[in-house]
């Protein structure tokens, strides 16, 4: 459980920073959203 838990923690915080950065960079609409292959984001 607790590598799954950091595993999905980790996750969960590289694509926050990962929207961040579309946002900032304004190209959010151009690339996929990860949730699609994240099942475990939503």
């Amino acid at each position: 459980m607790g590598e799954l838990t950091l595993g999905s923690w980790l996750f969960g915080l590289g694509s926050e920073l990962d929207r961040r950065r579309r946002r900032a960079s304004g190209t959010g609409s151009a690339a996929p959203p990860p949730e699609g292959r994240s099942p475990a984001a939503g």
